[in-house]
């Protein structure tokens, strides 16, 4: 039997943040985050192709992320965002820096703002919610030829 008392290690909520290098303004910190914080999610990994007897495997070199930021709208970086979007949704790469230093970072090129989430104005909460996407490069060991 496996040793029941593995460390579980430690989840920080305050490392997780995002950078964008070509727009440094926009750097949102964990003191710029509602209580969800961020989330992303990845799709497209790979591609199982029927065949008669199974599945053909097609990797793919890059998946689509995408990730939501809860901003605090009272603040002025929610401002700043919504006049970036004003300007242009495209904010090229962007460095996700999560929850777990174990995880580590996740760094997407081609970067933009794909959608503001409802906002409630009742005054009930705080949140200025962004969806973004990206490509997140993958199956490196493909170029190998």
């Amino acid at each position: 039997m496996p040793n029941p008392l593995i460390p579980q290690g430690v989840i920080n909520r305050v490392r997780s943040s995002i950078d964008f290098p070509n727009f440094p303004s926009l750097r949102v910190s964990a003191s710029y985050l509602g209580k969800e914080g961020m989330s992303i999610s990845f799709s497209a990994l790979g591609e199982p192709i029927p065949t008669m007897t199974g599945v053909a495997t097609s990797p793919q070199p890059y998946a689509m992320a995408t990730f939501t930021v809860h901003l605090v709208r009272c603040q002025a970086l929610a401002s700043l965002f919504r006049t970036q979007i004003e300007a242009s949704t495209y904010v090229n790469g962007a460095k996700l820096y999560t929850d777990s230093s174990v995880l580590g970072d996740f760094t997407l090129r081609d970067v933009q703002i794909i959608g503001i989430e409802p906002i409630n104005l009742n005054g009930s909460n705080a949140d200025f919610i962004l969806s973004m996407t990206g490509v997140y490069d993958i199956n490196s060991d493909m170029w190998n030829l």
